[in-house]
């Protein structure tokens, strides 16, 4: 017997149980979807939760402080140690004071972060609105959205408003010898006659801003709350990381959050990979329920075909 006629008599109860067929196929099609589906999304929102917190940069960064157990401290020679780890290839320090903001006659306590033009590259951080701090413009600053809200802004109203502040310094960036006559000892106050112009808002509930160390280089400090080192590559992070950690600082990388982070997912897509996998055994055992009552109906066909002497093959290609 002939290929396209064995093809044409097995696949003719297709055509007399229309329903049946499209019932077994769509049963078979949903469970394959599902896994597919399931397995997807899952693989979407890793990619999805891991592109909203981490950059190229900040992959390969590691944040220092000073560990109070072992009395560590961020000062300049410390940072030009630092520096000098093979395998580090930048640096870039910050410090925190108190600010008090005024905008429009509406004042406000807040946070400062005072840093270089690297520090935000190195540490990931997107912006809402605008653009990042810059040497070419130090007196530009970066708001939070907490900030703009404070105010009485939404982060495209508040950019390129200008902000005027007094900085409470503490007594841990040392002496203050050069200093304006701005700065008062008794309350150890820093005012600064100019203005600072808001240049870019990130999404934060936080009341914190970003400042340029350059705008502040009347402030002298001695000491560092916590520096972001850059390494050369992902291979030598572990050896910097460990070599930071003998010499009494606290580190922690974005890397230790991210690998954290996968093997939740890699657990999360098991988990949904199983529930398609469940759907898919259902629709298997609908299939093999409809093929066994097809069968059934055909016995004396079958009867019939080995009567003639049919072969087994034939008979199950036509089965």
């Amino acid at each position: 017997m002939k290929f396209s006629d064995l093809f044409k008599l097995s696949t003719r109860m297709f055509k007399a149980r229309t329903s049946r067929t499209f019932l077994t196929i769509l049963g078979m099609s949903v469970g394959i979807g599902a896994i597919l589906f399931l397995v997807s999304l899952g693989y979407g929102l890793q990619r999805t939760l891991l592109e909203k917190i981490t950059t190229s940069d900040s992959l390969l960064t590691l944040d220092v402080s000073p560990n109070d157990s072992s009395q560590s401290v961020l000062d300049k020679s410390s940072l030009e140690k630092i520096k000098n780890i093979s395998g580090t290839a930048n640096i870039s320090p910050a410090y925190q004071i108190d600010a008090q903001g005024r905008m429009d006659n509406l004042t406000a306590d807040l946070s400062a972060t005072v840093i270089d033009s690297l520090y935000l590259k190195l540490a990931g951080m997107k912006l809402a609105s605008g653009k990042l701090i810059n040497d070419q413009n130090p007196r530009g600053i970066i708001v939070s959205s907490s900030v703009a809200k404070i105010f009485g802004k939404n982060n495209d109203e508040i950019l390129g408003k200008k902000m005027s502040f007094a900085f409470s310094l503490p007594k841990s960036l040392g002496d203050q010898k050069n200093i304006s006559e701005n700065y008062f000892s008794n309350q150890r106050k820093y005012a600064p006659k100019t203005q600072f112009k808001i240049i870019g808002v990130v999404d934060s509930d936080d009341s914190s801003i970003y400042i340029n160390t350059k705008s502040l280089s009347a402030i002298s400090v001695s000491e560092f709350s916590q520096a972001k080192v850059k390494c050369q590559n992902n291979k030598i992070m572990a050896s910097v990381q460990k070599k930071l950690v003998e010499d009494g600082y606290s580190v922690s990388s974005l890397s230790d959050t991210v690998d954290q982070a996968n093997k939740v997912f890699r657990v999360v897509k098991i988990i949904l990979m199983l529930f398609g996998i469940i759907a898919l055994v259902v629709s298997a055992i609908g299939m093999f329920n409809t093929m066994t009552i097809t069968l059934l109906e055909r016995t004396e066909e079958i009867g019939i075909m080995k009567s003639s002497l049919s072969s087994s093959i034939s008979t199950c290609v036509l089965s």
